[in-house]
């Protein structure tokens, strides 16, 4: 169901709205990597400190913007724990020196551009009240389609019953958040990726046996924009996917997604695949057999929806 935003809760006046500790509250850190999101961080570094949370790190790494990213940025130099702009290696670099940085008990990231949804970081607090912080948890979120300021429920959290992480990623990277015994564990993402840095570090997480929380919650909102990285990187977010495959599942794995995403055909099937799988389930299955049937069809289900 398509509906209108309402981002009014962003323009509180962040002067009165200071939070008032009076319980034990987790440390919670955050990072948002930056560069060149000046139309879009002021609502992203709000949406975080209007989060009210009592007990709140949060840094900003900005790769060195040209526009107007730091003039923003210094606008609530009050309220952010730590934040420099200088030159980097990309954006998996950027949180890995929020990881590095972190004191938190648990962890998170959030891009520039997207946006937590109120009282996010309480419930997430909330979900690590047992204290025990090796674990993932992950909720669900919305789309914001920003040229038309029209909104859509994301559910791809739901995949995870019925796909493994390793084969499909369904965590929505804002809506997940860990402990920092977790990053401790499993170390840093892998600078060399650029579209799959996320999915990677979860399936090194899975690989490593930690454990995976699934809450039916809306925890952020993920906005698309003519200039959202995943939405542009085209090929070389399809080859990157790949490769992870092939790391995790070997070449016919590989082979096979790119296979799936190499003509206009294959990407016409996908999109009935992902939108109406209900009802093209004998479809899907005829497919596999004349196209796909070197890798199980359990396994096509989930490369077919990536």
């Amino acid at each position: 169901m398509l509906f209108r935003p309402n981002l009014d809760w962003l323009r509180q006046d962040l002067t009165t709205n200071q939070p008032i500790v009076n319980g034990d509250y987790p440390k919670v850190t955050i990072i948002t990597p930056s560069f060149n999101q000046g139309q879009y961080i002021e609502e992203t570094i709000r949406s975080v400190l209007a989060q009210n949370y009592p007990n709140l790190e949060y840094f900003i790494f900005d790769g060195g913007s040209t526009d107007n990213t730091v003039d923003i940025i210094k606008k609530y130099d009050q309220y952010i724990t730590y934040w420099e702009t200088k030159p980097d290696n990309g954006q998996s670099h950027a949180i890995n020196k929020g990881f590095g940085m972190a004191t938190g008990d648990i962890i998170g990231w959030l891009n520039s551009d997207d946006l937590f949804h109120p009282e996010t970081l309480q419930s997430v607090a909330d979900h690590f009240k047992d204290k025990n912080y090796r674990k993932i948890l992950y909720g669900e979120g919305t789309y914001l389609f920003d040229k038309y300021q029209i909104s859509i429920k994301n559910t791809t959290a739901r995949l995870s019953a019925n796909h493994a992480i390793s084969l499909c990623s369904f965590i929505i990277q804002p809506s997940s958040f860990w402990g920092k015994t977790v990053v401790d564990e499993i170390g840093g993402l892998d600078e060399n990726l650029h579209y799959g840095f996320d999915w990677d570090w979860f399936i090194k997480a899975s690989n490593k046996n930690i454990p995976f929380q699934k809450v039916i919650e809306d925890f952020s909102i993920y906005r698309i924009h003519e200039q959202h990285k995943s939405s542009t990187a085209g090929y070389k977010r399809i080859k990157e996917i790949a490769n992870i495959y092939e790391t995790y599942h070997g070449p016919t794995v590989s082979e096979a997604y790119l296979k799936f995403n190499k003509c206009s055909k294959a990407t016409w099937m996908k999109r009935i695949f992902k939108h109406l799988p209900i009802r093209t389930a004998s479809l899907r299955k005829l497919y596999w057999e004349r196209q796909f049937k070197t890798i199980p069809f359990e396994v096509f289900e989930s490369i077919s929806i990536m």
